[in-house]
This record gives C-alpha cells, sequence and structure tokens, in this order.
C-alpha cells in the first residue's frame, strides 16, 4: 500500500504557496482535497485526479437564488473568498476535473498576491490547457460529498465499504491523539488504517502538505470505541460521454468518430494508399511488376516473365476455386 500512496497525485505537494488564496488553503488542510481524489480514484483505477478547485470556483454561477428567505437572489463571490457550500455544491454539479488540465496556481479573485497588471481568473475554460496525447481529463461527474455524525466501529467499516475512503473531521473524547485531517481506508483486526497529513515546510515559512500512512486504534485509551464525524464523496458508476454540438472539450474529449463539434473535432482522415515503389531486390508479393521504370526489368519483371507470373497467379486461382467449390459440394 505504501509504495501504490507515492503515485497519488492528491497526496503529494502542490508545489506552491496555497497560503494566498483563502479556499484553497481552506479545502487542502481540512483534507476535502485529498478526499475527492481519493474517492475518484478508487472508483476507477484508471483516474489520477488531483482536483482542481479553480475550475470548480469558475464553473459557480454569478448569482443564486436562497429558497429559505423568500427567494432573495444573492451574488455569488466567485474567487478566494467563496463559500464552503458553493464549492462542495460545485465539485457535485459539474463534477471533479484533475489540476493537470485547469491548474490551482491561479490567480483568482481575492488572491493576496493580485498585483496591478496582473489578470486574473474569470469564467471557467471550456478546454483543457493539457494537450499531451491520451490526457483523461473528462470529469468524475454526479459525485455526492456529505457529512455522517457519531459513527461507530461497524458503522464506519459498513460506510466504508459502501462508498470508499472516509475523511475524519471529528473523533470522539477523550481521544487524545493528534491523528486528524486523516482519511480511513481500511482497518486490520485492531486499527484504522490512515493516511494522515503531514505539513512540511518548503521555503521560507509558506508550508505544503502530503500524506503519509498511519494507524488509529479502534478504542481510545480507556477502552472505550472511539466514535468518529466523518465526511464521504460518494463517486457513481461513471459512463461514457456522449457530446452533442455544444458539449465542452473539458465535458468530454473529441471521441474518435462520430463527434459533432465538427469545429473543433475534426474526425481522421484515411490517407491515400501509396504506390509502391520496388527495388531490384523487391519480390512480385511485395510490389507487382510496374508497366515502365521498373528496376527488376532485366529479371522478375521480364515480359515472358511477367506473363509467366500471371499465368501461375491464374492457375493458382483455378486451384483455389475449384477446391472451395468441391469441399462445399461434400455438404450439400
Amino acid at each position: 500500500m505504501a509504495e501504490e500512496l507515492h503515485t497519488f497525485k492528491v497526496l503529494k505537494p502542490l508545489g506552491f504557496d496555497i497560503s494566498q488564496c483563502q479556499m484553497l488553503n481552506s479545502f487542502v488542510t481540512t483534507g476535502k482535497y485529498a478526499l475527492l481524489g481519493l474517492a475518484s480514484k478508487i472508483r476507477n483505477r484508471d483516474v489520477n485526479i488531483a482536483p482542481s478547485l479553480v475550475y470548480a470556483i469558475e464553473s459557480l454561477p454569478s448569482v443564486y437564488i436562497e429558497r429559505d428567505i423568500e427567494n432573495v437572489t444573492l451574488e455569488v463571490d466567485r474567487g478566494c473568498n467563496v463559500q464552503t457550500e458553493m464549492i462542495d455544491a460545485s465539485f457535485e454539479v459539474y463534477g471533479v476535473i484533475d489540476s493537470g488540465c485547469v491548474s490551482n496556481d491561479q490567480i483568482m479573485k481575492g488572491h493576496l498576491n493580485i498585483t496591478e497588471g496582473v489578470g486574473i481568473t474569470q469564467d471557467a475554460p471550456t478546454e483543457c490547457s493539457e494537450t499531451l496525447t491520451g490526457y483523461k481529463y473528462q470529469p468524475i461527474k454526479d459525485g455526492i460529498l456529505a457529512q455522517i455524525y457519531q459513527q461507530s466501529v461497524q458503522s464506519t467499516k459498513d460506510l466504508i465499504s459502501r462508498t470508499g475512503p472516509l475523511l475524519i473531521s471529528t473523533l470522539s473524547e477523550p481521544w487524545t491523539g493528534s491523528n486528524l485531517n486523516a482519511i480511513i481506508i481500511g482497518w486490520t483486526d485492531t486499527d484504522w488504517i490512515i493516511w494522515k497529513q503531514e505539513r512540511i515546510l518548503n521555503w521560507g515559512e509558506n508550508a505544503d502538505y502530503q500524506y503519509i500512512e498511519d494507524t488509529v486504534p479502534f478504542t481510545d485509551s480507556l477502552q472505550q470505541e472511539l466514535q468518529f464525524e466523518v465526511w464521504f464523496f460518494y463517486v457513481p458508476e461513471q459512463n461514457k460521454c456522449v457530446p452533442i454540438s455544444d458539449t465542452t472539450l473539458i465535458e468530454c474529449p473529441c471521441q474518435t468518430t462520430d463527434d459533432p463539434r465538427t469545429d473543433k473535432c475534426q474526425s481522421p482522415v484515411d490517407e491515400p494508399e501509396q504506390p509502391c515503389v520496388p527495388t531490384k531486390d523487391t519480390t512480385l508479393d511485395e510490389c507487382g511488376c510496374l508497366e515502365k521504370d521498373d528496376p527488376r526489368a532485366d529479371t522478375l519483371c521480364k515480359t515472358e516473365e511477367k506473363d509467366s507470373a500471371d499465368s501461375v497467379r491464374a492457375a493458382l486461382s483455378s486451384v483455389v476455386t475449384f477446391v472451395l467449390i468441391s469441399a462445399f459440394v461434400l455438404f450439400i
């Protein structure tokens, strides 16, 4: 497990200062960032996603309606100061996109490094910035991000089996350990197997984060069963995307055939078959005799030998036809 851990993009340091964007910093340090990536990968082993928070924020609408206060229309503050509930909803509605497609290292509204002349992100992009062949950037869609309270050992095991990894938000008292901001991925006979967040200093006082494997016992020092408050991100089976004319390339990559977005997705064109160019050593099977300028004109492609070769082919064709017809007659 430890070896496989190092291949998960979402558990590695981000490589830049996340403290400059309040929402990005909060989403990473609380563990939701890692939870979304792990849940997506565990559902589909071919997926290796480090979620793009920038895409989730910029995908939000400019306004929303608060139904419980007389349908008041309120503005969405898209950027580093957006409400946490908005981010949760965006990942559920618009899906989880890999930060390799839409980088998290961007300047959004509310970023502390905004300076004069530096552009900030606007609406969510419709095309992926990553252009490597075969790059998978179809969103993980229809996930459900939810919180469950007061989980016993058995109910926690049941929940992991049904939904995948669980993010610990609170441990019951009198637990005195320091394993918060950890994700439960399984269990042994006596312990939970977790991936625990570790703070690392990279440059100056700016912190980054990575995950290491650890365990948490089922019971505390008083032999009382630990109970959790946990977050989970349930990811349903993913269906292959089927684009229509206005489907963005992020929602669904170009299809190899029958893609209606002809302006962006050119169908592969079959290259015309090139005529063979024989050399003196080329056999007739590799390239038949040319009518003129054949380098084998003095050998294989002498006029009489060409006629002879054609006669042999015709004779073989007759033999094959006779054999097939004879075999067919046997079964009538």
